[in-house]
């Protein structure tokens, strides 16, 4: 008989209810010496997952076997042990090992005991984030607190993230097909029984033809408006915003948006938004050259902006973790609901701190962690971008192009729609003061088709509106188990 093992060191301290998670581990460790099937369902535990040393020490062992296609058994793992550089300072690991084979764990359970093992590594991971950040705030070596909390939601996201992949598994097709084409069925009814309405499964804009092209901006996409200074970006930004908010749409009643602006303040966007909503001159609004029609206006434009769920944040530096948090916190607030986040604009964001070596690195980074946010939410994200100084030597009316976007061809591979807002060309006809005929380009569409539409500018009320207006007749439906 194996003598009884020493008590055995551990990584760190664990909880004082640790019986129960060694227990786990030595389950998980009986049932891949005894069964070498075990290990195809284990997932994607690793070493770091395990708190004991020794634990470690065997679980390395193992990994060592299985990836090198030798048997597994107690012969086998003695011999790797006592192969391994701390086999020396740990002389009771094959005592232990012994002692864990001989317990007969039941290896069909081991999705269980691994589980039990995973939460228990989530919470260690935990702990040692919060004496890090304890620490940080302690001997903060420079940072201020910005930069602190910044530090500690990347601390605590990477837990997250690991913790999703650990316990990621696969879905067989069939299953997801299966899956598919129920939701293939309700939409063929859907559309069967509403045959003069387009259906929008995304978060319609509240333009027809851009919608029923796209479907709306669907959830986790990262969508590019990009365009020269004064084309009118953050115009058809608030335009769409408002669409979205207003809820006018079916299926959108309760819709959310939030606006991340880092060139204009609030008021500013709310000067816009009321010259927008009650049609008055934005230069009126400025001047205070106001009549009582105009008043009246205004008045029922307050009004009428009481009802959308528009939320606007002007930080005038706003990195992609604080963008991610309170986007989390807004969504919280309106039940797990935030259909549309708009930034203005990509080239003002900083980074979350890491070095970079140039800004075309440093927007990269960016562009990931704005797609990582759209997929994290379920949520569109519809970022402004600027061009470079490429678009000058174009001639009046032509489109940009990709490599027209400023600073970053990490734009164009991270998001899933580009589009380019420019001035369109109107043949002979003069341009009027006040109106303009702009053209909406979707240049890169990774789940659809690339195109262009006219929009006419009216630039003293910031509106846009479609070139040939037609009766909006999108709808989103919403389907049993789905969300809208």
């Amino acid at each position: 008989m194996p003598e009884e093992p020493m008590h055995l060191a551990t990584v760190e301290p664990v909880d004082p209810d640790s019986s129960a998670l060694l227990d786990a581990e030595s389950a998980v460790l009986g049932s891949l010496i005894n069964d070498e099937k075990s290990w195809d369902r284990i997932g994607n535990l690793t070493v770091a997952d395990f708190s004991q040393f020794e634990h470690r020490m065997i679980f390395e062992a193992l990994e060592a076997l299985e990836r090198q296609g030798k048997p597994i058994d107690l012969v086998t793992l003695s011999y790797e042990l006592r192969k391994h550089e701390e086999y020396q300072n740990h002389p009771h690991i094959l005592s232990h090992t012994h002692h864990i084979a001989n317990e007969n764990y039941a290896s069909d359970r081991i999705e269980h005991y691994v589980s039990i093992v995973l939460d228990y590594s989530v919470q260690r991971r935990l702990r040692r984030a919060c004496r890090s950040i304890e620490s940080l705030i302690g001997d903060p070596e420079g940072r201020d607190a910005q930069a602190i909390l910044n530090e500690a939601e990347r601390l605590v996201l990477e837990i997250s993230d690991t913790d999703q992949h650990n316990r990621s598994d696969f879905v067989r097709i069939q299953e997801a097909a299966r899956e598919s084409v129920g939701q293939i069925e309700d939409r063929h009814e859907w559309v069967r029984n509403n045959p003069h309405k387009t259906m929008v499964l995304g978060t319609p804009t509240g333009f027809s033809e851009f919608d029923s092209r796209t479907s709306g901006l669907q959830r986790g996409e990262l969508v590019i408006l990009a365009g020269s200074p004064g084309m009118g970006k953050t115009s058809l930004a608030m335009n769409i915003a408002y669409n979205v908010a207003m809820g006018g749409i079916p299926g959108h009643e309760q819709d959310v948006v939030a606006i991340f602006s880092m060139e204009m303040s609030a008021r500013q966007l709310a000067d816009r938004l009321l010259a927008l909503v009650s049609r008055v001159n934005q230069k009126k609004l400025h001047t205070g050259q106001l009549e009582d029609a105009d008043w009246r206006k205004i008045e029922t434009a307050v009004d009428e902006l009481k009802r959308p769920n528009l939320y606007v944040h002007d930080l005038s530096s706003a990195p992609p973790s604080f963008i991610r948090r309170m986007a989390r916190r807004l969504r919280a607030a309106h039940r797990n609901r935030l259909d549309l986040i708009v930034i203005d604009y990509l080239q003002l964001m900083p980074s979350d701190g890491t070095r970079h070596e140039n800004r075309n690195a440093e927007l990269a980074s960016i562009t990931r962690e704005l797609k990582a946010i759209a997929n994290e939410l379920q949520t569109p994200v519809l970022c402004l971008s600027q061009l470079n100084r490429e678009g000058s030597k174009r001639d009046a009316g032509d489109a940009p192009k990709l490599q027209e976007l400023r600073d970053s061809g990490a734009i164009e591979q991270d998001a899933d729609i580009v589009m380019f807002l420019y001035e369109a060309q109107e043949g002979n006809e003069p341009p009027r003061e006040d109106t303009s005929v702009a053209e909406l380009k979707v240049a890169k569409n990774r789940n659809g088709p690339c195109f262009a539409m006219k929009l006419v500018f009216t630039k003293p009320i910031t509106r846009f509106l479609p070139h040939s207006p037609d009766d909006y007749q999108g709808e989103t439906p919403s389907f049993e188990g789905q969300e809208p």
